[in-house]
């Protein structure tokens, strides 16, 4: 399991390989709720002129907690 420590280690290095490859295109933060959502989304900022194909992205994916089960209920 990813703990808040090692996340909080891949941004900062993140951030840094940003900052260092500069002048390069900036990078583009994508979020999305599945992994599938992605070519769909970089299509959408293709279009609207705030991605180009081939410059580096950094997705995030949304994950939330494991679905509970749902109570029986007494019939």
């Amino acid at each position: 399991m990813t703990n808040p420590a090692s996340l909080n280690a891949r941004l900062r290095k993140i951030e840094s390989l940003a900052t260092t490859s500069l002048p390069a295109e900036p990078w583009v933060w994508v979020i999305t709720d599945s992994d599938d959502e992605l070519p769909g989304k970089l299509a959408e900022m293709e279009a609207a002129g705030t991605y180009r194909p081939g410059q580096n992205i950094v997705h995030w994916r949304i994950v939330g907690p494991a679905p509970q089960p749902q109570p029986r209920t007494a019939q």
